[in-house]
């Protein structure tokens, strides 16, 4: 039943074999990260919507319902959030505060430009302007 080989060689063997599972575990993760979809963070006073449990009255558990908006009052460690709801969102004005999951939770609203700013003058041109 033993094999014909000697010591060093079973223990190259093994070390070898041990060398090229690492290798291949680091590949696996790089592959399996690429796909996935980048973590969001949230700070405190952001407005979220959040999954919240589908009611039992017939309606399908893979309909999955977000509802806000929520803002999140205060941090936990492993991704975890305190959101409350917002006076808009209250009902029977009694207050709604949970912890929830970062996969529970979406962003309210998105802009994909900075509103804030006050020279929106020099971003649109009207045509009025006179070319010198």
């Amino acid at each position: 039943m033993g094999h014909n080989y000697p010591a060093d060689s079973e223990d190259n063997i093994r070390q070898s074999a041990s060398e090229n599972i690492k290798v291949q575990q680091i590949k696996y993760v790089v592959s399996f990260n690429s796909r996935r979809k980048t973590e969001r963070t949230y700070k405190v006073g952001d407005l979220v919507r959040i999954e919240r449990q589908v009611p039992h009255d017939g309606k399908s558990k893979k309909l999955v319902e977000f509802q806000g908006p929520y803002r999140v009052i205060k941090l936990f460690p492993n991704e975890r959030y305190v959101v409350e709801d917002t006076p808009m969102t209250r009902k029977n004005k009694r207050r709604y505060e949970a912890v929830i999951a970062i996969d529970k939770m979406q962003q309210w609203l998105t802009f994909s430009r900075d509103l804030d700013s006050g020279d929106d003058e020099d971003d649109y041109n009207t045509g009025n302007e006179l070319e010198e």
